[in-house]
């Protein structure tokens, strides 16, 4: 589970690097932290929101049986 975790924060890191390179445009425009930690929040919040469905499908798929 530590290995998937840390799968999961380093596919975020880089996922949230290559969006802030795309929009070095913007930064021109704006280079507040704030556009930086918006960014970040958004795809990782994206990320959690799509674990929780995944995991909540596969147990409702696959319920256990306590």
């Amino acid at each position: 589970m530590t290995i998937l975790a840390l799968a999961g924060i380093l596919a975020a890191t880089g996922i949230v690097l290559s969006q802030i390179r795309s929009l070095g445009v913007l930064t021109t425009y704006d280079a507040r932290t704030r556009l930086y930690l918006g960014i970040a929040a958004i795809a990782a919040a994206l990320t959690l929101l799509c674990g929780t469905t995944a995991a909540r499908a596969v147990r409702t798929w696959h319920p256990s049986k306590d």
